[in-house]
Formats: structure tokens, sequence, C-alpha cells
């Protein structure tokens, strides 16, 4: 009798209604979810049912958030395979942090539907539906999007994720805050991870296997052979083509062996063939050209990375329309944006390391390839979390932040500056958008080659543990006197007793009415203290707080509830401090809690915020 996998304990087992190992359920209890409860999730409608799952809009309970909630088939609930995948898919989601994927927000087991993900929800249709709506795409809508999905292609193979399976069913299109069209890819279920030796996770996919949709699928897959990363490259020819053309390159071929075979005879028609009016698009020799490299059928002769790929995809779009995926802007845009901007319009500042030494870092890193980045193409993005940071080499990088409705620029960095290293060491969304000003090499340098070099003597240890706390310092000494009344060497040891907190924007940090048991100090970004009321009265009331300053202190010292709300007004940093240890430590600097007491009468009597922070400074 075949056996099945139990979702709880992973062990196989003989199918049953309850696993003989742990106890749980092997078959899914509850079918149609709509008007349930999943742990902290309302079920609200059902969004779409493949072949392996369905996926409903759901509701947190809590903060009134809408997701997206995908659960397993009940009849695969027992299902090894679909299991597998399904995890996969999961950890695919928490390795690959990026703003054109799908975000992963929960992963759980139930007892009555078994595996659950909850994920963001995508407000948008997906690029086959967009497609059969509109028809061919202008190459200025079409290869911006494309250049979208290689920059988040480009971090999931850095990171040796495949995709294996990119399709117009799995790139999802919706609106991004800056008005721009924005692609988010989906579906990592058939995702294939390297382990650190190198070698293929053969759990999912054997040898001479197929994973992926025939038609977009490499030579290589068809044939059953080991796929790389210039596999998903070739998927992305196929796209390019079919957004461009409104047709898949290859032509006839109905049943499931024809399309394979035509694949692997490899005889493409050209844009020309199947969209005639392209003619009139000045650049379209050169779109060819890419269109023709990613679909080359050995994959040698295909472009080796998407940074390649990338490189001459800028080149056939006019310049005026880099924007896409860099919040990059022509140049008229940019005399009309880059005025000057007061400092309080963009809380967070771009961090140089002057006067830190970091020549350790620059001799490892001549032990790494650096990469090229050609103008206008996106190191980082607002809110990405960052797994690496880069070191210039050669050429510029232009940081830029979006305010309001402006795109303003704020620092240009050149060789030997580091770009990165704020949200690199403090775990927490980079901030800005940080670009290629002109054609560069830098090296980027990751979190786990990081902890290699540091992990090799306890002077790298020493070093790079000090070099975090004096950066800490740094971030809150730019902007506050907090910590002028205690001596230089002892700022260290005080700053190892705080927890480092980053907070998402919008992101709960007190609400009113709560007890206050800690200290928070602002390291980087803005938080924002608001009282109940409606509308303009609420706005009005309103006060924003910076680096440097701090708050909490009113319900700390006082024993009293917290007064007001507080939440993230951008990504920010925190540094909180439980009561306990805040008082233990600040036995020996009364000045310090002196001042503290006297912020707090303040701020109670004249319920200021932001003027009594500035005050401190002065007493």
């Amino acid at each position: 009798m075949n056996k099945v996998v139990c979702a709880y304990c992973q062990e196989e087992v003989l199918p049953g209604a309850f696993c003989r190992s742990c106890g749980a359920p092997l078959e899914v209890v509850r079918g149609d979810l709509v008007g349930t409860d999943i742990h902290a999730y309302h079920i609200e409608h059902l969004l779409a049912e493949g072949g392996s799952g369905r996926v409903y809009q759901a509701r947190h309970r809590g903060t009134g958030a809408a997701v997206a909630l995908k659960v397993l088939l009940p009849e695969l609930a027992g299902s090894p395979k679909a299991i597998r995948r399904f995890r996969r898919e999961a950890e695919v989601g928490i390795r690959l942090q990026h703003p054109h994927a799908v975000k992963l927000f929960e992963f759980g087991i139930d007892r009555e539907i078994g595996l659950f993900l909850v994920m963001e929800l995508i407000n948008g249709p997906n690029l086959s539906d967009e497609l059969e709506k509109t028809g061919p795409f202008h190459p200025s809508r079409a290869i911006p999007l494309v250049l979208q999905l290689c920059s988040v292609l480009e971090k999931a193979h850095d990171l040796n994720i495949l995709h294996r399976d990119l399709k117009p069913a799995n790139v999802m299109l919706q609106t991004h805050s800056s008005g721009k069209e924005w692609v988010k890819i989906c579906d990592f279920g058939t995702a294939k991870l390297e382990i650190e030796t190198g070698a293929y996770d053969t759990v999912l996919t054997l040898p001479g296997t197929l994973c992926g949709t025939p038609g977009y699928m490499s030579p290589e897959q068809c044939r059953g052979d080991t796929p790389d990363a210039r596999s998903d490259l070739y998927s992305v020819g196929v796209l390019l083509f079919e957004m461009l053309a409104g047709e898949q390159p290859f032509e006839g071929g109905d049943t499931l062996v024809e399309m394979l075979m035509r694949t692997i005879e490899n005889r493409p028609r050209t844009l020309l063939e199947v969209h005639p009016a392209l003619k009139t698009y000045p650049y379209l020799k050169r779109l060819q050209h890419v269109i023709d490299t990613c679909m080359q059928p050995h994959p040698d002769d295909r472009y080796q990375n998407a940074t390649a790929l990338m490189a001459e995809l800028y080149d056939t779009l006019p310049t005026a329309t880099l924007d896409q995926p860099s919040f990059s802007v022509s140049a008229t845009e940019e005399r009309e944006l880059l005025l000057p901007v007061p400092p309080a319009s963009y809380p967070w500042t771009p961090v140089r390391l002057d006067g830190i030494e970091l020549q350790e870092i620059r001799n490892l890193a001549q032990q790494l390839q650096p990469r090229e980045f050609v103008p206008g193409q996106a190191l980082y993005q607002p809110g990405q979390h960052t797994e690496d940071f880069h070191l210039i080499l050669e050429g510029e990088i232009r940081v830029l932040v979006q305010s309001e409705h402006q795109i303003v620029e704020v620092d240009r960095l050149g060789p030997d500056d580091f770009v990165g290293v704020s949200a690199f060491f403090a775990r927490a969304p980079y901030p800005f958008v940080a670009e290629a000003a002109r054609m560069s090499k830098l090296y980027s340098i990751a979190r786990t080659t990081f902890a290699r070099w540091v992990s090799q003597s306890r002077h790298h240890q020493d070093l790079f543990r000090e070099f975090y706390y004096e950066f800490l310092l740094q971030e809150v000494m730019r902007y506050s006197a907090f910590f002028d009344s205690i001596p230089s060497q002892q700022r260290v040891e005080l700053m190892r007793e705080f927890e480092i907190m980053p907070v998402g924007r919008g992101q709960q940090i007190l609400r009113e009415g709560q007890r206050g048991e800690e200290l928070y100090l602002i390291a980087s970004g803005q938080v924002e203290i608001y009282w109940q009321g409606e509308g303009e009265e609420k706005r009005r009331r309103s006060r924003y707080l910076s680096p440097g300053h701090f708050f909490g202190e009113i319900a700390l010292l006082t024993e009293q509830p917290v007064s007001a709300s507080v939440r993230a007004h951008t990504n920010t940093v925190l540094l909180k401090l439980p009561k306990e240890a805040l008082l233990e430590l600040l036995k020996p600097y009364p000045k310090v809690l002196h001042l503290m007491n006297r912020i707090a009468r303040t701020r109670m009597e004249e319920n200021d915020f932001a003027n009594t922070n500035d005050r401190l400074l002065h007493l």
C-alpha cells in the first residue's frame, strides 16, 4: 500500500484518518472556507483555484488588512509531492525578499485545513489576462515590465533559486504607489534551490522528468536535463516576445509532444513575422537580438545572467522611459525635481562612513568578482530587505528618495564609498532608491560572505562588532545629545543593552491606553505620535519625531498608561530598552535621568513632543 506524508511531522505513514506517528489528521476536514476563520484571518471569497490549491481573499481580524490565503486542495492533503512543493514555495518566500516578488507574511498548519500560506494580496490582473484583454503591448510598456522581472530573477539567482515555470499566468500586474505599473512574480512552488555544496535538490524533480509549462520551457527542460539560471532567461525571452507580438514565438503544435519538439528544434518566428506594426519601432533590431540571445538552444550561447540581459535590454528603450524599474527620471524631469527640499521632508539621511576604519572590508572585497551596473540600474529599492551591501570600485551611484510627489536626489557616492551598509547592519528595509548614475563596478558583499569573513578570526569578530555599535551610535549622535552626559568609552557598552527593533512603515508601536514598559530611541526613520480624533483635527494634533528623539518615557517614569498612539511614519529603526534595565544603566549618570524626568514633565504639561525634544539639546 502506498504511503502518504503527514504535513505535521513529515513522517511517511500508511493512509488513514489520522497519522499513526503524531496523531494529526491526514484528511482535510473542511472544504470550502468562505465565511470561516483560519487563525487570525476571516476568509471573504475565493480568488482562484489551480491544480493543487485554492487562493482566497482574507482579512486579518485585528488589523483589517486584506491578504491572500493559499491552501492545498483537500484531496492533496496527504500527497508527498504536493506537500513538499507547498513547503518549497514557503521556503522561497522567506528567502527571497524583493519588491517584485510576492511577499510571504505567514506559513502555518491548521488541523482542519492543513498547510496554508498568507501572502500579499495583488489587486491587479496577471499578464495572461491582461494580454488577452489588450492585445500586444507597446515596447515602452513591455520592456520596463521585463526589466522589473529580470531584477527579481537577478536576486533569486544570486540566492541559488530558479523559478523554472515563468509564464504570463505567474506574472502579476499592479499599480505602484508611485503611479507606475509594477510587476510581481508569484508561484515559486516549482522553484529549485541549490544547496551550499552546489548540488541540486532532487526531492521535487528527478533527472529525466519535466518541470515547467510547454511553450515557455527551455530546450534542456524539455529534454529533462538539469536547468540553471539561463533556463529562466530563456523563458524571459519567450515572455518578452509574447508581450510584444501577442503570440508565442513558436507556431503550431497541438499536442504536448509537438510543443516540446518545436522547442527542442528551436525555429522561432521573428517579431515582424507575427506583428508587422513593430517595424516602426526604432530599436526593433536590438529587441530582436535580445530575444534571439535569450532563446538560443544552447545555454552557453545565451545571456549568462540576468544582469547581462538587463544591460542590453536597457538599450532597446528610449531614455525618457527608463523610470519604470528604478524611479529614474529624464533629464527634463530631473531639472524640475532636483529642487532644495527641507530635511524634514525626507527623514532618512544616506549614511557615509567617513572616519570609520573599514579597510578590512576593502581588502577582503578584492577577493570577489565585481559586478557591473548600467546607468539607471537599481541596486536597491525602497522597502527592500537587504542581504548584502556594496563597495564602489568604479563609477557613481546616486541615491534618490520619493517625497510626496517628488523624486529627489539626496546623495552621490563614488569609488571606495559603501552602499546599503545602514540597512544591512540594522537588518532594516532600505529606505531609498540607489541606482547607477553611469557605468559602474561594485563589489557585492553578501551576508553569508560577510559572516564567513568574520568567522575567520577573533580579530574580525571584534572589529565588526565594535563597528556595528559605533555605527548605531553615530546614527543617534548625528541628531541628539542624548548620550552627551555619558563618557564616550562607556557609550558602546550602554548601546549593547538596547534591543534593535526594525519597524515597517505604518506599523503600530504603541497604542493609547496600554502600559508603557520601555523607552524607545529613534536611530533612523520617523515616527508619528497621534491622538484619537477624526479628519483634520487628528492630522492637526499629530506630531512627528526624527532620529535622536525618544518616546515612551512618560508612561515609563510615571507608571501611567500611554497617553497617545505611536506608529512608524517611514521604515524606521528603533532602539528599545526596558524600564528596569534603563534605571540600572543610568544609575552612574544622574544627569541623563534628571533630563529625562524634566522632559517627561514638560511634555505632560505642554503636550508638545517635538519642541521639548529639541529643548533637551540645550538643557
